[in-house]
C-alpha cells in the first residue's frame, strides 16, 4: 500500500523485483543490508531515515568491525530504497537525506600491474592443473578487453561472429539494452588457443563455449555456479601471484583493470 512506510516492506518488494530480473547476488546483498539495518533500528519507517540516523548507523557499523566498503554497499541499497519510496509517493523528495549525508567510499587500492609483471603472468607455466585453468581464464579475460568473469561463463557459440567475439556486458545489459553497441573482440591466436583448449563441446549456437555452466540451469543455479567459479579461480590466482612475487593480490578483477591501464598507456604514447 502507498501509505506503507515500513523500510522492511520496501526492501522486500525491491528484493523480489531484483530476483525476477535475475540479479540474484544483488538481491542477496540487499537482504543482508536489510538485516543489519533492522538490527540497528527495529520497525524502521522510511520517514525516520534522516541524516542523523545515517551517521549513527555508519558509526555503529564501523564500531562493530564492518569495513567502510561494506557500510557503503549497505547504504547504497538504502539510498535506492529511499528513491523507490519517493517514486511511489510514499515520502516527499524534500526529505531525501542523501544530498547532505555522503555515503562513505573507501580509497581505491591499486588494482593494476606494470608491464613487466604482466609479462611474467602471460609467460607463466604453472604445474598444477587448477592453476593452469585459472591462468587461462585470467589471460582470456585480459585479452578480451578485460571481460568480466560472469560474461566469460555466459559466452555461447553464437557470440562468435567470424573472427570476432561479440557480447554485451551482463552488468549493463538491463540498463543499456536500448541502442547499446556490443563489445567486439578480435580473436587473436592466444584467445583462439585458450578457447580450443578450454571449450566444452563444439556444440550448437546456444551452447556455452566454456564448461562452466550447463544448459537448463535456472537463474539461481547460474549465479551460484558463477560465484563458485570466481571463488575457485581467485584462490588459484592468489597462489600464482604469490609464486610470481607480484606487488598486489592477483584476482579476476585485476584483469579488467590491467586491460584498462595498458590501453591508456598505449593511448598516451
Amino acid at each position: 500500500a502507498i501509505e506503507n512506510e515500513s523500510v522492511e516492506d520496501l526492501y522486500d518488494n525491491c528484493i523480489k523485483d531484483l530476483r525476477r530480473l535475475g540479479q540474484i547476488s544483488t538481491s542477496d546483498n540487499y537482504k543482508t543490508a536489510k538485516v543489519f539495518l533492522l538490527k540497528f533500528k527495529k520497525h524502521l519507517k522510511i520517514s525516520q531515515v534522516t541524516v542523523d540516523l545515517l551517521k549513527a548507523y555508519e558509526m555503529q557499523m564501523v564500531a562493530d568491525g564492518k569495513s567502510i566498503t561494506t557500510v557503503g554497499i549497505y547504504l547504497r541499497s538504502l539510498r535506492r530504497i529511499f528513491n523507490l519510496a519517493i517514486e511511489e509517493g510514499i515520502i516527499d523528495a524534500s526529505k531525501y537525506p542523501f544530498r547532505k549525508y555522503k555515503i562513505p567510499s573507501p580509497r581505491k587500492s591499486k588494482r593494476s600491474l606494470k608491464k613487466d609483471d604482466l609479462k611474467k603472468i602471460l609467460n607463466h607455466k604453472p604445474k598444477l592443473v587448477s592453476e593452469q585453468k585459472a591462468l587461462d581464464y585470467w589471460i582470456f579475460s585480459f585479452l578480451c578487453n578485460g571481460m568480466n568473469f560472469k560474461d566469460i561463463a555466459l559466452l555461447t557459440n553464437k557470440k562468435i561472429n567470424g573472427d570476432f567475439i561479440e557480447f554485451y556486458r551482463s552488468k549493463t545489459e538491463n540498463t543499456t539494452r536500448d541502442g547499446a553497441l556490443p563489445i567486439k573482440v578480435p580473436i587473436s591466436d592466444r584467445i583462439a588457443e585458450i578457447m580450443e583448449k578450454r571449450k566444452g563441446s563444439k556444440g550448437k549456437p546456444e551452447d556455452y563455449i566454456f564448461p562452466i555452466l550447463e544448459k537448463g540451469m535456472d537463474l539461481i543455479q547460474i549465479e551460484k555456479r558463477i560465484s563458485t567459479f570466481i571463488r575457485n579461480t581467485n584462490k588459484a590466482l592468489n597462489d600464482i601471484g604469490t609464486a610470481l612475487g607480484l606487488p598486489l593480490k592477483l584476482t579476476t578483477y585485476v584483469a579488467r583493470h590491467c586491460f584498462a591501464t595498458i590501453q591508456n598507456t598505449f593511448k598516451t604514447k
